[in-house]
């Protein structure tokens, strides 16, 4: 029986006068409707490195020309704390077919900036005008380099290493941030897309 039947056959015990019957009728269409909901969060997973990441398929897809695409999610979140620079490694992305195009970077840096305007600063990455703390001083400067890398040279052009880089040129500075990667991209429809967090 399909479930919008369930709901009319409670209707009409209802009308009919046998009420037990009905709310049955409906408790069971409220199940079978709150089953086919799925959950809205989604899980990030530790990988080799400290960065924890996550690759999921959107539920949209865009034409250029004459090329259709779907899109995909990247995301993932690590604190970073006492070194002067980084090289975080994320984890690889395989595409079969085509290219991997970054179509949205949402990335965000938090830092801990109490003992100067107070709270955290949050900026979207950004080379040479991110703000990250310096020193474990609750202020915070300019980072000298920030940004997300696409790496495809290492074992070839369908493989994509994910390094967030980031640091100060300073001498003997050291960096204390949180990152937040988000970055939507595009791959040619029906190309296989497979994450590896090694």
């Amino acid at each position: 029986m399909k479930k919008i039947d369930i709901l009319n056959l409670s209707k009409y015990l209802k009308r009919t006068g046998d009420n037990k019957l009905a709310r049955v009728g409906h408790v069971n269409y409220a199940l079978e409707e709150i089953e086919k909901i799925k959950p809205s969060g989604v899980e990030l997973t530790a990988g080799f490195t400290s960065a924890l990441t996550n690759v999921t398929k959107l539920d949209k897809s865009f034409i250029i020309g004459p090329s259709r695409y779907d899109v995909y999610s990247f995301q993932s979140w690590m604190v970073l704390t006492g070194a002067a620079a980084y090289v975080e490694y994320m984890g690889l992305i395989n595409v079969s077919t085509g290219p991997m195009l970054v179509t949205k970077q949402s990335t965000n840096i938090a830092a801990n900036d109490a003992l100067g305007l107070g709270g955290f600063t949050n900026m979207a990455i950004s080379n040479n005008s991110t703000l990250g703390e310096f020193d474990n001083t609750s202020t915070t400067s300019i980072l000298d380099f920030a940004y997300i890398n696409q790496d495809n040279g290492l074992t070839g052009v369908d493989d994509n290493y994910m390094f967030l880089i980031l640091g100060t040129g300073t001498p003997l500075s050291t960096v204390d941030v949180e990152v937040y990667v988000d970055i939507e991209f595009a791959v040619e429809q029906g190309a296989a897309v497979e994450f590896i967090n090694l």
